[in-house]
């Protein structure tokens, strides 16, 4: 989730967290800014409603349990806080039996349930969550049309996953090289300085992954909707996070260093809104349910960071000139 900051913190480099660091360092997957992690990044939807049942992986079927997680701001920081717990590895040729059976998990998520203040009767419940989490099939259009994502293993068979994937960047202004066009350094004669006048926008990504040499952001959403169809989902991201898909975008661009057009073709997969009291691959269409895919043009995300650059509500006057360089 992001956090938007007011002032600029104190003692921030001037280029982010790993000022002083090389480029490939800072931005490669696998470097600096992709293996960023931290414990903080908690979803605060409202959970109220059942678990659907569904399917997970293909051919396994997971039964409803006869309990049902509670609603609650803690539910979503515990079921949140169970798939950053669990190693994809351990689950992606399992079925859910033989998962589920093994004591190491059972004690992992009947620990995390003493935590957050759970009955042990909600464990099975929880696994079976998780599971169809990581495990059920995707098949899912991109919400603009251009782009389509196929995992028949789920998102376990992503590479090289990191959760809990930090960011900062300064809140775009008139004075900063935009989207694919590449940051000056410090020393570079005649250079504006890179820095933040109203702030950063900062914040965690619950998972980024790569798959089919391509980099994709995950969002675990724990709301609790009527149906989780394709159109339901379009609408309650358009009306609850919109602009975190939009900083999020441009956050990724950012962090890839993302210099044109074909760079971006090359590099970035897409945003993944993973609904997990919805997830199911048992669409009448064969497509996924519960997963909202969005992957925006480069022209588009550009567009954003104009429309950022205009935004009021970050704090303070847009800054309307470039500032001077430093002596």
């Amino acid at each position: 989730d992001e956090e938007i900051a007011g002032e600029t913190p104190e003692k921030r480099p001037v280029l982010g967290p790993a000022a002083g660091a090389t480029a490939e360092e800072i931005y490669s997957p696998g470097g600096i800014l992709f293996d960023a992690l931290s414990s903080a990044g908690v979803d605060h939807s409202d959970l109220n409603g059942e678990s659907p049942a569904g399917t997970g992986a293909e051919g396994t079927e997971i039964l409803e349990t006869k309990k049902n997680l509670p609603g609650g701001r803690e539910a979503g920081i515990y079921l949140h806080a169970l798939l950053e717990e669990t190693p994809v590895e351990e689950i992606r040729e399992s079925t859910f039996e033989e998962w589920s059976g093994r004591e190491t998990v059972r004690r992992r998520a009947a620990a995390a349930l003493r935590r957050h203040g759970f009955d042990a009767a909600y464990l099975t419940e929880s696994l079976q969550l998780v599971y169809r989490a990581l495990r059920t099939p995707l098949r899912v259009q991109s919400c603009e049309g251009g782009a389509r994502l196929e995992m028949p293993g789920g998102i376990a068979a992503g590479e090289r996953q990191r959760a809990e994937m930090a960011f900062v960047y300064p809140i775009p202004e008139n004075l900063h090289p935009g989207a694919g066009k590449e940051i000056p350094t410090p020393d570079e004669p005649g250079s504006v300085p890179y820095r933040a006048v109203r702030g950063y926008l900062q914040g965690l990504i619950d998972l980024a992954f790569e798959y089919d040499h391509k980099i994709y952001l995950l969002d675990w959403k724990s709301d609790s909707l009527p149906l989780f169809d394709s159109e339901t989902l379009q609408n309650h991201v358009d009306a609850n996070y919109s602009l975190q898909a939009r900083v999020y975008s441009l956050a990724i661009v950012r962090l890839l260093e993302i210099s044109s057009e074909e760079d971006y073709e090359d590099k970035f997969g897409g945003i993944l809104y993973a609904f997990i009291r919805g997830l199911s691959a048992d669409d009448r269409n064969g497509e996924s349910r519960g997963i909202w895919f969005s992957r925006p043009s480069f022209s588009e995300i550009r567009q954003w960071e104009k429309d950022f650059i205009a935004r009021s509500e970050w704090g303070g006057a847009v800054i309307e000139t470039k500032l001077p360089a430093k002596e």
